[in-house]
């Protein structure tokens, strides 16, 4: 007497499907990590390293003749880009 519980799927040749067909690998669901849970594996993470800073002036005077003429023009235009801009026509 057949198991009614249990439900085979068989071809057409009568071999059984489920004994030949290769397994699917699917990932879980991801659990989304409670609070306590990502703040504890972020502190580490969140303290700055503190590596020895070199003096700024030194590096400053690594750079090239080109490369400062790159500063300038840029610090110009930052410069004159963040004053404040006037309508050129009032209504």
């Amino acid at each position: 007497m057949a198991d009614l519980h249990e439900d085979k799927v068989l071809s057409s040749s009568g071999t059984d499907l489920e004994a030949t067909a290769s397994p699917t690998l699917e990932s879980p669901h991801p659990r989304d990590p409670t609070v306590l849970e990502y703040a504890t594996s972020r502190l580490s993470t969140l303290k700055p390293p503190m590596n020895r800073v070199d003096n700024p002036f030194r590096l400053l005077g690594l750079l090239s003749g080109k490369q400062w003429l790159f500063f300038l023009v840029g610090f110009s235009a930052w410069v004159k880009l963040s004053q404040p801009r006037v309508p050129t026509s009032r209504y």
